[in-house]
Parts: structure tokens; sequence; C-alpha cells
């Protein structure tokens, strides 16, 4: 049916006026001799025309009184004739249904814009109005501008709901979204206005085929008027036989309903009015309601109002929120106020609130009602909602007292700064002083650097702050010792204990209010204690003079290393026992000296078939020349696996864990 219907005019529409106050239209001789454009084209196409409109929307209706007269429509370039009840062209044709709607369409179009942030609050009022945004049509639905993505006239003429989108329908000036399969309208509303239905839920309001015939949309001509001044309404009848028109104005109007098919009427009070018309009522296959274009009457104004935050920058930080809450002040003219604030804040009477979570500008508007009917919407102020700035830091000690400040990977600051002023709150600082970095930004990020004087009196930590955040904090690690040392082993020599084992701790460090420290102690052979990082224990198996280094870092990353007390692990003083005259069993972990003899020493290992460990010769530390197996005879009696061993100086003989060593008296 969209854009091939030819449209039929009711007769009922012999007493409209030929022109709406909703294009540029002009009239009459002198509408003949001129254009906006000034193109003589133009003039010479609309020569022998009575009158000229801007679209196919804006002819009136062809009626007795209107036979022969030609009107020239500037968004055609065409001259239409009325001719027996019909507009036609040159080549006696009407105009497309389609032109009538793109016409009608662009009449009730309030404002173009090409961002979101400039369309006009989507209010109660507003519900079903339209704005064009970067050029595609958008209309008001339930306080949230949607996306239209076509337009039909009247409900009869929805097409099957078989894709998520809007559809503009003309005759009921609202949006009707297709969801789940079903048509469902928006709110529709009126401020002040004819028994104008209450507000619907687009989510509860199921449209559903009424069998309706009759088809078209209510013309107003005017939509600015005065209190009392008059007001003509009609039906541009656009399919369908209308037998009776049912008007509803509301108290305010001069007259609140009326049965005729072109109406006057007056509003006594400001306000936003949309009247109402049922065709053909009580007839349901035939009946229809249709809603009017808005007219705005002037009343009492809203003047003055002022809409300001509790703040007007706030830092949230990631998983987190923070309020901010708008009020209305100030305003005057015909009080008490009503105010309607949109669905993306809590209201509260002229207050409002709103949890912030994401960053960007928040500026919500607010619609103030006085007790004329009057209406004012008001641009409450913008509040900023950024991150904590996110920077990576490097402090060094300069010369003097002076502390070298660099940053960069700079976030959430404004870019193409040349300079930062930041604080520096020492720790026992009364008063924040300020550090002055200068450095520069681009797309990727920013660096910033600078020199600071520290105070002598001040501890080493200081803080970086901006807008309140620490940024950074410089707290270097001082004061560590690592001179505390405990002989855990009770002997520090090799013969009384094994290992010999030493305890280091840490002292001293400076925590300076930045969290725990934590201990890297170097070398395999330290091992912190558990439960106390800053303690670590040594164990030793040779001797030697011993020395470790712990770096002690804090939670900021700051370090220091400190070197630790020397330990000694001396060697075990000589026992000596003449194994010559021994006999028995040397244990394991045992030591002793073999002295030398003249003709050669006998170390007898085991019994007569007894295999003689092949490392034998590794237990023997120093002093060992040579080292032979023999069979020695031992008591006259027993032959024995012995070793024969050539030492120059006493030996040391260590057995082993896990071995024992026989004795013998041997020759």
């Amino acid at each position: 049916m969209i854009g091939t219907k030819k449209i039929l005019f009711s007769m009922a529409l012999f007493f409209v006026l030929g022109l709406v106050a909703c294009g540029d239209d002009s009239s009459g001789t002198d509408a003949k001799k001129t254009d906006d454009a000034g193109n003589e084209e133009i003039q010479n196409a609309w020569d022998g025309a009575d009158s000229v409109v801007s679209g196919v929307c804006n002819i009136h209706a062809c009626d007795k009184a209107s036979e022969g007269e030609r009107i020239y429509v500037r968004s055609s370039g065409k001259i239409y004739q009325c001719k027996s009840g019909t507009w036609l062209d040159s080549k006696g044709k009407q105009f497309l249904e389609q032109e009538f709607i793109d016409c009608f369409v662009e009449s009730l179009v309030q404002d173009s814009v090409e961002t979101p942030e400039d369309l006009k609050a989507c209010t109660a009022q507003k519900e079903g109005g339209l704005s064009v945004l970067s050029g595609n049509l958008v209309a008001c639905v339930s306080k949230k501008w949607v996306n239209v993505a076509s337009k039909v006239i009247s409900e009869s003429d929805l097409p099957d709901c078989s894709k998520k989108g809007f559809v503009y329908v003309l005759g009921k000036m609202a949006a009707y979204e297709c969801k789940e399969g079903a048509w469902y309208v928006g709110e529709s509303s009126s401020s002040q206005s004819s028994s104008s239905a209450k507000p619907k839920s687009s989510s509860s309001v199921l449209i559903e085929d009424d069998g309706t015939k009759v088809r078209g949309v209510c013309r107003v001509l005017v939509s600015e008027a005065g209190k009392g001044e008059k007001i003509k309404y009609s039906f541009v009848n656009m399919g369908g036989t209308v037998v009776t028109y049912s008007w509803n104005f509301g108290k305010s109007a001069s007259i609140a309903t009326s049965e005729s098919a072109v109406p006057t009427v007056s509003y006594s009070r400001g306000g936003t009015y949309r009247a109402k018309l049922v065709i053909n009522e009580g007839r349901d296959s035939e009946s229809d309601e249709i809603v009017c274009p808005s007219v705005h009457v002037a009343g009492t104004a809203v003047e003055n109002c002022g809409c300001n935050a509790d703040a007007e920058n706030l830092v949230v930080r990631e998983g987190r929120s923070a309020n901010v809450t708008w009020t209305v002040s100030g305003c005057s003219g015909a009080a008490p106020f009503t105010y309607e604030w949109g669905d993306d804040v809590v209201a509260n009477g002229a207050s409002a609130s709103k949890t912030l979570t994401e960053t960007g500008r928040v500026q919500p508007s607010v619609t103030v009602v006085n007790d004329d009917g009057e209406s004012a919407e008001v641009m409450c102020s913008a509040v900023s909602v950024t991150r904590p700035m996110s920077v990576t830091c490097r402090f060094s000690e300069g010369f003097g007292n002076t502390l070298n400040v660099n940053i960069s990977d700079v976030k959430n600051t404004p870019a193409n700064q040349n300079k930062l002023e930041l604080s520096m709150v020492g720790s026992e600082e009364t008063e924040p002083q300020i550090v002055t970095l200068e450095g520069s930004c681009w797309s990727g990020g920013c660096s910033f650097w600078g020199v600071y004087t520290q105070i002598d009196y001040v501890s080493p930590r200081y803080d970086l702050v901006f807008d309140g955040d620490t940024l950074c904090t410089y707290a270097p690690v001082k004061g560590c010792s690592c001179n505390k040392m405990d002989l855990v082993s009770g002997s520090k020599d090799l013969s009384e204990s094994n290992p010999v084992q030493y305890r280091w701790t840490v002292q001293g460090c400076q925590n300076l209010g930045v969290g725990p420290l934590t201990y890297s102690w170097n070398g395999d052979n330290y091992v912190a204690e558990d439960g106390y990082p800053g303690r670590a224990v040594g164990s030793f198996t040779e001797m030697g003079r011993y020395s470790p280094s712990v770096t002690v870092t804090n939670s900021v990353g700051y370090s220091m290393t400190a070197g630790c007390s020397r330990a000694s692990v001396t060697e075990a003083p000589y026992v000596e026992t003449d194994l010559n005259e021994f006999e028995g069993v040397l244990p394991a972990g045992s030591y002793a000296i073999y002295s030398y003899e003249e003709d050669g020493s006998w170390l007898t290992w085991a019994d007569e078939g007894e295999v003689i460990p092949s490392d034998l010769e590794y237990w023997f530390e120093r002093g060992l020349s040579s080292i032979d197996t023999v069979e020695k005879v031992c008591n006259d009696t027993t032959t024995y696996q012995a070793y024969a061993i050539n030492v120059s100086y006493p030996v040391l003989l260590t057995v082993p864990e896990g071995k024992s060593l026989v004795l013998r008296d041997c020759e």
C-alpha cells in the first residue's frame, strides 16, 4: 500500500484552507513573480498557477469551489489542477501517497542535528516527536530517541512484523516497535490536553488488527498559538468512507468536543496540546482514532531556571561508582512547578541523582512545567567523569637535596598539555608542596619531568598527588643492616657438627608506611625462616668464611642491598689415634689420624671374601701418597683384605655416612 496508493480526499475537506504553516508557502500574484532561489526556470514552471505550496501535503481539498484551480508544488516541480474532486498533474495523474508521507513527515521534524548530544531532550511531552540525526529520522519513544526504519499512514498499513525495529505511524503520531513477532506502540501523552490517553508502556500495549478501513491524518494549520487564538483542525482522508467525526480537545479548549469536519477551537491556558479524532465512532469495522500534531499555546513563561550539580568533576575508579545530584532552582512564572526528568536519572521533585560508573560527560535536562501549562526545557550543568590519572613514575636522587621526578605513560589527562602541576607531600609535611612538571602529550601518551627540592626535616617518603589521588610514591629503602649473626649449630668446627649453621637477621629498615618489606637472600646456602622473612639460616659443610647479602624491597618497588656480618667455619682438631694399636670399629662420621711408619702402614678393612669399596681412597682427606689392596694375616691366623697405605705425614681419615671401618691388628 505504501508509496503506490492514490490519495482519496474526502469531500469533507472543502472547508480546509489552502496552506499550512509548516513550509515556506506563498500564494497569489506575488508568488508567481518571486522564488526563494530566484530561478527563472522555476518561475516559468509555475506560470499560470494560482498559488504555490511547498509540498503535496500542503494542497487544500479539491472541492466545487476549487474546480479548475491550479497549484504549483515546489517539491515536485509540478502544477496540479482540481478536476472533479481530484488533484491531477498535466498528465492526468494524482500524486503518490509516498510523496504525501514524505511531505507530512518533513513538516513534523523539529530539528536536524549531527550528534546525539545535540538532540533536544526526549520527554513525555515530546512523545512521538521527530528529529533528524545525521541524516536519519529518529522518533521520541518512551523518553528515548530511536531510529525510524519507515513511515506509514495508519496502523492498518503496518507491515508483517519480521524484523526488529521502529515504524512511524502518522495517524497516531507515534513510533511502533516490532519485537518478538508483534507490534507494540510507544508511549502516548499530551500536556494539559484533550482526553489524551494515559501514558502507555511500549512493553505492554500489543497492537492487533482491528479491521480499520478509514485511513488518514489530522492536520492543524499552526504549531504555535496564543491564548484565545483560533486554531483550525481537519482530517486528511487517505482511504475509506468518513461518516462521522468525534473530536476531543480537552478541558482548556473553548469547546471540549466537536462533531464538525473542520472544527475551530482556542485554548485559555498555556501548554502543549494534541487533539484527538475518532472517525465513525461506534462502527467497529470502520472506526479509527487519529492523533493530531501538537500545538503549543504560549502561556506565562517559565523563566530563570537553573539546574546545577553538586560536583563538576568526578573521578571513578574501575569497578566502583560515584553519585551526583542535580537540583533545579530560581524558576519564576506561574508557580507551583512540576519537574519531568529523563529515565536515566532518579527523580525526586526538583532534584535528581545518578550513579556513575563509566567515564564521559553527563548532562541531563529537565522539563519544568508551571501552573499555566507552560514549560521550559532546562539543561543541567555537565559533570565530567574520569578515571584517576595513571602514570609510570621514576624518581632519582639529584644534586644536594634535589629529587628528579619523571612520569610517563600518562593516562586520563587532557592531551596536548605542556605542563602538569602536582602536589608532592612529604610524610612529615603539614602542607603539600607544588612541583611543576614540564613535558608533552601525544596520541600514544605523555611524558613529564621536573626537579623537586626536598625539605631537610622531612623523611625520605614523598607522595605525588593529582586531583586528590596519589599517583605514585617515592619511598626509598634505607637504614637496613645485617650485622646480627647467631651460631645455630653450637660449634663452628666441622668436627663438632656437620653442617655448621649460622642465622643472620636484618634490622633497622625504614618502612615509611608503604606496606610490608620483602627480602631476597643471595646464594643457595641461605634459607629464610618460616614466618620471619628478615631472617635466614646458612648451612655449611666446608671450611671457609661466609658473608651473605640481602636485598630488601618495599611495596612501591624501591630496594637496597645490605651486606651481612662474616661467619667462619673451621676444620676439626686432629684426634691422635694410633691405628696400629687400635682394634675395633670406627663408626660413620669419625675422624682419625693414621701416622706414618717406616715400612709402610696397613689398614685392615674387612674379613676375608668381603669386597673393599672402590671409593675408599676418597675417605682420606690429606697426606695420602698411594694406596694398594693386599692380603694380610692378622693374629697369625686370619687373612684379611687390607690397604697398604704410603703416607708422608699423618693422614686425616673420615668414615662416610652409612659406613663403618673395622680395624685389625695386623703385621
